[in-house]
């Protein structure tokens, strides 16, 4: 399993511990949520650049190939 997957998931954990403990609203679970979102926002991110390079190396293949 990822490592991020773990990071994520246990964030996650805490996040919800705080909404349900202060409320969803509350400081403390609102600095949860964003942090989880920063963390989100890195994957999605490396995800898209490690698509895109990807696809940039298909192409390069298929233009040699014609």
């Amino acid at each position: 399993m990822n490592m991020f997957v773990l990071v994520i998931e246990k964030q996650r954990n805490y996040m919800m511990e705080m909404a349900f403990q202060y409320g969803f609203t509350a400081k403390q679970t609102v600095k949860a949520s964003q942090h989880l979102d920063k963390l989100l926002n890195l994957v999605q991110h490396s995800e898209i650049w490690k698509y895109l390079a990807e696809d940039d190396k298909n192409r390069y293949e298929s233009a040699l190939v014609m």
